[in-house]
């Protein structure tokens, strides 16, 4: 596919849509979060349990239960409406038994209260909302669960005579076994002071990783290579995350992973078009930057294009059938993917070209050229106006002797002689 489009031409048009984007994400992820303006609303983070703090607890339900209704009373609990299913194998499976993770983020307002309890844990202040919510399953199912018959012989082909989980051992009989319906399987507590420090992990570490890469450029290409690549970098990023913030997607380390994941992507690409460049520029000595950067867009333009698709297209596949769990992460790269895409083409190429044309020793030499060329057109005019007139003397000077020597009515041998020429 070869494409001429002139995308320096139109850089300026790019950079104002980018900073458009730019600062809309900014305003949404720093804004005033008290301020409503209806659709430009700031929004602020949605922070996960991996930066806000809470407890994961999963919960087995002997007899099952739809995901719908169990969503619902952990609402009613306070435990808020993050709920996965657990998939269970067929061979660890008893009759109707369902499994679900219910993720409970501490918000700021719980924060404060439990800082005022030196005494006060995370796992402590929701103990009694993990309490209430499984009373309130099990009021909606039962509260015991009986294994008989050849439901009892897996259950003791599974956890073995003495472990099966939820038993009461006062009710056990030789061909039955009584269990409490509901089971808390296992808890995890993450507290707010491992969480804030995790944040900032997760900062430091996009920042290192866009650190590590300006050297490297700067190492591989030049130094304007290395701005303009990191400023395009920054911009995947702003901008990737201020769609998190305004959609309101739950951030945690599954989606700083999915940033990461585009931050290399979108190096890849910018890296490529770079390669191309600093290749023609040896190629092209002859041609303004303009020139060069346009021609060489337009060379990878086709092998970015086809690679970005062909990784959607694999990405759209999580998106669609890769379930609720992952469902996040693969929005976030199919989003990325295609900003860091146009960044590539209409963003990092563009920079290095407006670095080069105010600061680059390149331009001192083309304005040195192209001088030199004019003064060359100049003397050539001039010149060639001498030649001009020197002909037109020339002629007419000619054409008087010529008159004159045909009044002289001169012999072809005088003729010769008179006019220089040999015999």
């Amino acid at each position: 596919m070869k494409t001429n489009f002139n995308f320096i031409k139109f850089r300026l048009l790019f950079i104002i849509i980018s900073l458009i984007f730019i600062i809309f994400s900014l305003w949404s992820i720093f804004g005033p979060k008290n301020l409503n303006l209806g659709f430009f609303s700031p929004k602020g983070f949605n922070l996960g349990i991996d930066f806000q703090g809470g407890v994961v607890h999963q919960v087995t339900i002997y007899s099952g239960i739809l995901q719908d209704r169990i969503r619902a009373l952990s609402i009613e609990s306070g435990l808020g409406n993050d709920i996965q299913k657990v998939i269970i194998s067929e061979e660890k499976r008893l009759s109707k038994m369902d499994s679900y993770l219910v993720k409970t983020i501490i918000t700021e307002k719980e924060l404060e209260e439990i800082k005022k309890n030196p005494e006060m844990t995370s796992s402590k202040y929701l103990e009694e909302r993990i309490r209430n919510f499984h009373k309130k399953i099990a009021e909606a199912t039962a509260e015991t669960y009986t294994l008989e018959g050849e439901e009892l012989k897996k259950a003791i082909a599974i956890y073995g005579e003495e472990k099966i989980p939820g038993e009461i051992i006062e009710l056990r009989t030789p061909d039955k076994r009584v269990v409490n319906n509901v089971i808390k399987e296992s808890q995890n507590v993450i507290s707010p002071v491992y969480s804030l420090a995790l944040r900032w992990q997760a900062i430091l570490l996009v920042f290192f990783v866009l650190l590590i890469m300006l050297v490297y450029i700067s190492v591989r290409f030049k130094f304007e290579y290395a701005l303009g690549a990191i400023l395009a970098l920054c911009h995947d990023t702003i901008i990737t995350v201020g769609i998190i913030s305004f959609l309101r997607l739950e951030l945690d380390m599954t989606l700083v992973a999915a940033i990461l994941t585009l931050i290399g992507y979108s190096i890849n690409d910018t890296i490529v078009v770079f390669d191309r460049i600093r290749e023609n520029f040896n190629l092209m000595k002859d041609f303004d930057s303009k020139t060069i950067f346009n021609v060489s867009i337009n060379q990878t333009l086709s092998r970015t294009i086809i690679t970005s698709l062909t990784t959607i297209l694999a990405v759209l596949a999580l998106l669609f059938f890769g379930g609720e769990k992952i469902k996040n992460f693969s929005f976030i790269l199919t989003v990325g993917i295609i900003i860091g895409t146009y960044s590539s083409i209409f963003i990092a190429a563009p920079l290095v070209d407006y670095w080069d044309k105010w600061f680059s020793k390149r331009k001192i030499k083309e304005k040195g050229k192209l001088n030199d060329k004019e003064n060359d057109k100049e003397v050539d005019k001039f010149s060639n106006n001498d030649s001009n007139v020197n002909k037109e003397e020339n002629s007419i000077k000619n054409s008087g002797e010529k008159v004159e020597i045909e009044k002289l009515n001169l012999s072809k041998k005088q003729l010769k002689k008179l006019m220089g020429k040999k015999k």
